[in-house]
């Protein structure tokens, strides 16, 4: 069920900013309840910015609990 938790994620290493390339504007989903937002909420990256550092970001997204649209 969680994917975070399995082995095979622990020998990926986390995307950085760099590589994911995010500006502002970019549309979000929560995929999970996390601190400040709630399940299948749509915000921006700036909303998710305001309240985790960029390595917690990384790691939300790399954990699937966030997804970022093209």
């Amino acid at each position: 069920m969680y994917n975070f938790i399995s082995h095979e994620n622990w020998q990926r290493p986390y995307p950085t900013f760099d590589e994911l390339l995010i500006n502002e504007d970019k549309e979000v989903t929560v995929l999970r309840n996390i601190l400040f937002f709630y399940a299948e909420q749509k915000t921006k990256i700036s909303n998710i910015r305001e309240n985790f550092t960029e390595h917690a970001i990384n790691k939300l997204i790399h954990d699937k609990f966030i997804k970022i649209h093209d």
